[in-house]
């Protein structure tokens, strides 16, 4: 079994000027239609509900130990399931990627999220069973 870590800390502030700026574009580039639809869905916390999965991201990315050279933000989807938790789903080419990279048969990812006044953070634990 192998276990990998990582943990992403974002300035909401940060998140919601660059939204301010950039705007659809931002989302469309960072986010996914269910994860834009599900953001927009949060009235009063809908910047921190994107920045928390941009901490997502960043922490999975971090977890592996590439960065995003050779991954793309929507190959990483962070979603919620009916009681509220969220989970990662990953497109299949990164699964598949993730396999043949530690050499093994099935991947498990946990993930939690948070935010306070100013900031997100996500943590990322990834299994691989053998």
């Amino acid at each position: 079994m192998i276990i990998k870590t990582g943990i992403d800390i974002v300035n909401i502030n940060r998140i919601a000027r660059v939204y301010d700026y950039y705007g659809d574009k931002f989302l469309n580039k960072v986010y996914t239609e269910e994860e834009i639809e599900y953001c927009l869905s949060k009235k009063h916390m809908q910047v921190n509900s994107f920045a928390k999965r941009f901490a997502g991201k960043e922490a999975f990315v971090k977890a592996i130990g590439e960065g995003f050279k050779n991954i793309a933000f929507h190959d990483i989807e962070i979603l919620n399931d009916s009681k509220g938790a969220p989970f990662v789903q990953l497109e299949q080419p990164l699964y598949d990627y993730l396999q043949n990279k530690y050499k093994i048969e099935t991947l498990k990812i946990s993930i939690s999220l948070s935010d306070d006044t100013d900031y997100a953070v996500a943590s990322v634990v990834i299994l691989g069973f053998k």
